[in-house]
């Protein structure tokens, strides 16, 4: 998350605080360890900071932050844009992996440890508690706190910048990378603090000009898994082949262009380079790296008896993310494949509930005495319970034996007795 807080913050000059060309570089180091590098360019008057929270390892004290001074290396991000080609080269990208402007902002502690490193001057701040520790001017206010993501156990980065720009600069800061690694607790993934508070509010959307980095094995389908989601859409199955105009990756050997010695061996030069671009308005969350869909999704079809047998054979966490669909198409099929499927459907219990509210509430005449049959049949009376008010509206409906199915149902569980 990128929260910046400046020394004076009114709403009639707040055309002045510009943060754009966001670069984030992410992977795991030691065992239990994550690094983040981090750059951006801002346009500020004023003193501003930085603040990142990090999924920081619990009661790991003030010094479990390690700060790595970049000062040596401000343009690390252009060469890592250099090396990484994009897999489509489309005339509507052309320029947009040239984003390696970084400027950062610092918060200056009054007790705590304040490092120098480079261009702004940085701290550690273990807990939510320990800001009453650091310079009033870039505490958030407490009522912004409360819109944001539950923080309330992370670790903060905090980034005073040195530089402010004077009455006749009109362009932004460009100053050098910011990076550290700190002991995780999210070891499985990878955490990209994302999350914008640039004017002094928080917003559900933000505006991302966002280049992400990393070096691990799933990079592409975990990176096209966060583009669906930020996107609004469904995760998809990485078809083999299939390319994306938003990433990019290094081909072969890069240390020629990246240099190791100046980059303080935060880059394993042995690990692809991996990036995605992200830019235009998305939801204002963190991004965590790791999930992909790991198979194509293929819909559950049961056209005869010997296919709802193998479905049957099939674990609970299998069938669960298809449970609307094979209620669906259960509707239609025979009595032979509904006597499979039927108690097979009932043992799932409560993981069903929905879908056996939906289906109550449709009128389906057949399926209906099919549910009422076998999928109902044999749930305790609190499952029972929850669909008491779908099961009685059956009652009065139209159809003679949907109605007399109901009615019998009702009867044994002893329904409608109030």
């Amino acid at each position: 998350m990128c929260i910046v807080t400046a020394e004076e913050i009114e709403a009639s000059e707040m055309y002045w605080l510009n943060i754009s060309k966001t670069n984030i570089f992410a992977r795991h180091t030691r065992s239990g360890h994550q690094l983040i590098i981090y750059s951006m360019s801002i346009a500020s008057k004023s003193r501003a900071a930085m603040i990142l929270p990090l999924p920081v390892l619990p009661v790991t004290g003030e010094d479990a932050l390690q700060f790595v001074d970049l000062s040596g290396y401000p343009n690390l991000f252009d060469d890592m844009s250099a090396v990484c080609l994009p897999e489509f080269t489309l005339d509507s990208m052309e320029g947009l992996d040239e984003l390696g402007a970084p400027a950062l902002e610092d918060a200056a502690p009054s007790v705590l440890t304040v490092h120098e490193v480079g261009d702004y001057e940085a701290s550690y701040v273990p807990t939510m508690a320990d800001f009453s520790r650091i310079d009033p001017c870039f505490r958030l206010p407490d009522d912004i706190w409360r819109q944001l993501p539950d923080y309330s156990d992370f670790g903060f980065a905090v980034f005073q910048l040195k530089l402010t720009l004077t009455d006749d600069q009109l362009v932004e800061n460009t100053i050098h990378p910011m990076a550290f690694e700190f002991p995780t607790r999210v070891t499985e993934k990878l955490y990209f603090p994302t999350v914008h508070v640039h004017d002094g509010a928080y917003h559900a959307t933000g505006d991302f000009y966002h280049r992400f980095y990393c070096q691990r094995e799933n990079a592409r389908v975990e990176f096209k898994y966060q583009w669906d989601i930020m996107h609004g859409q469904e995760p998809e199955f990485v078809e083999p082949g299939e390319l994306f105009e938003w990433f990019y990756r290094t081909e072969g050997d890069f240390t020629d262009s990246i240099d190791m010695q100046r980059c303080e061996g935060l880059i394993d030069p042995d690990k692809q380079l991996s990036s995605m671009m992200l830019i235009g308005n998305f939801p204002n969350v963190d991004i965590l790296l790791g999930d992909y869909i790991k198979e194509r999704f293929v819909p559950i079809v049961v056209p005869d008896v010997e296919t709802a047998k193998k479905v049957v054979q099939m674990s609970s966490e299998e069938v669960a993310p298809q449970l609307k669909n094979l209620m669906e198409h259960i509707r239609d099929a025979d009595q032979a494949v509904v006597d499979v499927l039927g108690p097979y459907l009932g043992s799932l219990g409560g993981q069903i509930l929905p879908q056996v509210r939906s289906t109550l509430k449709s009128g389906h005449g057949p399926w209906i005495r099919a549910l009422l049959a076998h999928v109902i049949r044999d749930w305790g009376s609190s499952l029972v319970k929850e669909v008491e008010s779908e099961l009685t509206s059956l009652l009065p409906v139209r159809q003679e034996q949907t109605r007399l199915a109901a009615k019998e149902f009702c009867a044994r569980h002893r329904l409608g007795e109030h």
